[in-house]
Formats: C-alpha cells, structure tokens, sequence
C-alpha cells in the first residue's frame, strides 16, 4: 500500500468458515483520487510489473479509496466494499470475475498474481533487516518466477 503512496491504511477483515476474523488485505487513501488509467500506469512502475496492468470499469472513474489483496484477491472485494474501497488491486481476474464486478459497479485493478505478491520480498527484507540489524544476512532471490514473463527463470 505504501509503495502505492496510500494513507490511513487499514487492514480488511472479513470472519473465515469457523467464524474467526482473518485478514484478507489492506485499504487505504490516495492523497488524491487518480483515474483507472493512472492508477493501472501508477502500479505498473511501483510494482514494476513486466506486464501492462488490467482494469475493469470506466478508464476515467476516479478512485481515491484503494483496498489491496495479493495473489488472486478477488474473494476479498465484499471486505474491500465493506471498507468503503471504490477499487481493489488483485490479481486473476477472470471474466466472469470482471461481469461481476461491473454489476456492483466496483471498479477492479489487475496486476496479475505474480505482480501482487512480487513486492512481498522487499517489504520483508527491509522489515528483517529493521528488527535483526547485521545479525543476518538477508539475501533476496534474483530469479525470475513470473510465468508470464519472457525472462522467466533467468536472473533478473
């Protein structure tokens, strides 16, 4: 969410078959709302995606309320609603997906499963470097494992 320069996040939840509340992904605010256009080329280069983002809804609706689910992401849209989200970032948006979601008239941003979770090593490693210090060596995988890529496998 941060890399997306979003404010006031909070986490969306949503109870699992047992009940228990789980987290399905984050929500936050833009500092000020961006079309689908601008959005899809925002998280092109931050999420420095290899692969042109998808969108489902009007080029130019404009979204200032972002929830974010990696991988496929979709089961969290009624969370993302239920948050006050006008778009979620996911990935694996199938066309029966996308139908839906223009029915509720909720706006859906593709980055693919890949581009969703591709930042997760970085957060993670500045997070472990934060609390171990030089205590460790963390070390981030080179390879490439977008399917979707022309590179795939290769160091990047």
């Amino acid at each position: 969410a941060r890399y997306l320069g979003l404010r006031e996040i909070r986490m969306l939840r949503e109870p699992d078959e047992t009940g228990r509340e789980q987290i399905m992904g984050v929500c936050g605010e833009a500092e000020a709302a961006l079309s689908l256009q601008q959005w899809k080329r925002l998280i092109e280069e931050k999420l420095q995606l290899s692969h042109p983002a998808r969108s489902v809804g009007p080029e130019d609706a404009a979204v200032r309320t972002l929830a974010i689910c990696s991988g496929s992401g979709f089961s969290a849209m009624p969370a993302a609603k239920a948050a006050g989200a006008e778009a979620l970032l996911c990935g694996d948006v199938t066309h029966h997906k996308a139908l839906s979601a223009l029915e509720e008239q909720f706006w859906l941003l593709d980055a693919g499963h890949y581009g969703t979770e591709s930042v997760f090593p970085r957060a993670m490693a500045v997070l472990l470097h934060r609390a171990l210090g030089n205590a460790v060596e963390i070390l981030l995988s080179k390879v490439n494992t977008d399917p979707f890529s022309a590179s795939y496998g290769r160091k990047l």
